[in-house]
């Protein structure tokens, strides 16, 4: 969800003009967001300039609902749950927010949040374990996309679109609406996305570029350019030769490059091109639908841009170095050995605390046709998801899922942009519509959340590495039939589970 809504609310009219294979622009409506400390009863008083909240009017006091989460290093969930009393200082600010945000919930509904961490790797077994043998240790889940599109397979949460959870109103502002519609599959919806979360958006990847170096260089307004939608491939490839002092192949820590990759730019570019393997029909229907000969054109330019000397892969270096993935990005970018870099937005904050003084931007289009930037989320971004466990406090659950995404707006959505656009207390004003067009611009292929086709995008994302003799076109021939053959399967195995 986004910050500046007023500012962009002419472009993201245009976004809503996205292809069929794309889910990503959200459908935001221009409202004010509830302020801090803001009753939900007072939601009401004045429906011509904010959205409502619109649940029972219920106090469920003394009831608790607790949430499974990730516990995984960096990846771990920040955004359900914060004790007053451990604020650390490198989380105070969002912490803080979060704490505000639930204290908010107990105040108007009288209940309690809380929070269950489990290895990311045990959450299905233990998503499993509770919904044959309900113990009530937990109500919700809030885990990575790939865990839950497991979830959704093996009949272990409930369908949010359904009368049970319909307190949920995913046509609100607080909720990512279109990332959502593309998670759907036969109009059920098994996770979701919204202000209540933050991994979502820092597991999306985004471009960023060293100003000190654009202006030495003599690059256009980059800003400009991508509102102006004039950054292209072709712009990309023209710019990132423009700094380049070396060999390209170990200048991550001295001289300068173009651009700094990992192996998931190739994924980016991918989508960035305008391509998805799934399609949706107008009746909702699933298929492979890749636009074969677009997606050779994406590759071609693709491999010219990634083929150059001006190029340094930071996972190609830590191979041949024995240096850490991070460590080498950090010091590639960080350190102003680099133009350009290509991560997830989680980074951004890391980069606030180096002296590199830098800007975020989307990813380009192919062409200045295509007319929209596309972006995507990571199988690692964290969704949240009712488990079927739950059965009588269905609509307490549902209810205070959907009062924690509208009281987060001013909460931990604002406090999350705070501290990505916050340099050394120097606010990057520039960069904050930048990141609302991309979050608002994410692409949902369910071949890639669902890894249909055992892997399809994978096979077909190769085709864009510059030493891979794959054509998309050849690999695509091979795909489709699977990719077909486990969408049914994924579909059919959903209607016995849910329908019967």
């Amino acid at each position: 969800m986004t910050l500046f809504k007023k500012v962009l609310c002419g472009i993201l009219a245009a976004l809503l003009l996205l292809s069929a294979c794309a889910c990503g622009i959200g459908t935001e409506t221009e409202t004010e967001a509830p302020t801090q400390g803001e009753a939900s009863s007072d939601a009401n008083t004045d429906a011509e300039t904010k959205e409502t909240l619109d649940i029972p009017d219920t106090r469920y006091d003394g009831e608790e609902i607790v949430f499974l989460t990730r516990d995984e290093s960096e990846w771990s969930s920040k955004s359900i749950y914060a004790e007053k009393e451990q604020f650390t200082e490198k989380d105070y600010p969002l912490s803080e927010a979060v704490y505000t945000r639930n204290d908010m919930v107990y105040q108007n509904y009288g209940v309690t949040i809380k929070e269950y961490q489990e290895v990311t790797a045990n959450v299905p077994n233990r998503v499993l374990t509770e919904v044959n043998a309900p113990t009530g240790d937990f109500q919700a889940i809030v885990t990575n996309v790939a865990n839950s599109a497991g979830f959704s397979n093996n009949a272990l949460v409930w369908n949010l679109n359904s009368d049970e959870t319909s307190s949920l109103d995913f046509t609100k502002s607080w909720w990512d609406g279109q990332m959502i519609d593309g998670f759907a599959i036969n109009d059920m919806v098994f996770f979701a996305t919204g202000d209540m979360l933050t991994l979502d958006n820092d597991a999306t990847f985004v471009m960023m570029f060293n100003k000190t170096l654009a202006s030495e260089a003599r690059l256009p307004d980059l800003y400009s350019m991508v509102s102006n939608y004039e950054w292209t491939f072709d712009k990309l490839a023209e710019y990132v030769q423009l700094v380049n002092d070396g060999d390209g192949v170990n200048d991550y820590d001295q001289g300068t490059c173009g651009f700094a990759i990992t192996n998931d730019v190739f994924y980016s570019m991918f989508y960035a091109g305008g391509l998805s393997v799934v399609k949706r029909a107008e009746d909702d229907t699933l298929s492979f639908g890749l636009n074969v000969e677009r997606g050779q054109n994406v590759a071609d330019k693709a491999k010219l841009i990634f083929s150059k000397d001006y190029i340094v892969n930071i996972n190609d270096v830590s191979t041949s170095t024995g240096v850490g993935v991070p460590e080498v990005g950090q010091t590639a970018f960080g350190d102003g050995h680099s133009l350009f870099i290509g991560e997830v937005l989680q980074c951004v904050e890391r980069f606030r605390g180096y002296d590199v003084d830098f800007g975020v931007i989307p990813y380009p289009m192919y062409d200045t046709a295509q007319g929209q930037y596309y972006h995507m989320m990571h199988t690692t971004g964290s969704v949240v998801s009712i488990p079927r466990s739950v059965s009588k406090d269905i609509e307490m659950v549902a209810s205070m899922i959907e009062a924690m995404s509208y009281y987060s707006v001013d909460t931990v959505t604002k406090q999350y942009y705070e501290i990505n656009l916050t340099t050394k207390n120097v606010k990057d004003e520039q960069s904050g519509p930048m990141i609302d067009l991309i979050l608002a611009s994410r692409v949902c292929d369910l071949a890639y959340y669902y890894s249909w086709g055992n892997n399809a995008v994978g096979v077909l994302v190769e085709a864009l590495k510059p030493t891979s003799t794959k054509s998309v076109a050849s690999s695509a021939k091979t795909l489709e039939r699977s990719v077909n053959r486990q969408i049914q399967q994924t579909v059919d195995k959903i209607d016995k589970n849910y329908n019967s």
